[in-house]
């Protein structure tokens, strides 16, 4: 286990934390690299796998194409109506 501290979730707390790491009274801890490149694998994985398992709609939605193509369907429709 490491001797360092967490960092607190409390505000107040953390405010404190982090000026006694900017006052040099707390060393603060560095990324360990294996946790770094694990984390990066995930990331690389995670981003196709979730492409993959959304549907059509929730991708373009996801991706504000939607929002593109609604605005496409409304003004369509006016033109119909009017």
């Amino acid at each position: 286990m490491s001797s360092h501290r967490k960092r607190p979730r409390d505000p107040n707390q953390l405010g404190k934390f982090i000026v006694d790491i900017a006052t040099g009274e707390v060393e603060d801890r560095p990324p360990t690299p294996p946790l770094m490149k694990r984390g990066r694998q995930g990331g690389l994985k995670g981003g196709p796998a979730r492409t993959e398992s959304l549907g059509v709609t929730s991708r373009l939605w996801e991706f504000g194409d939607v929002v593109d193509m609604l605005d496409a369907w409304e003004v369509a429709h006016r033109r119909d109506a009017a």
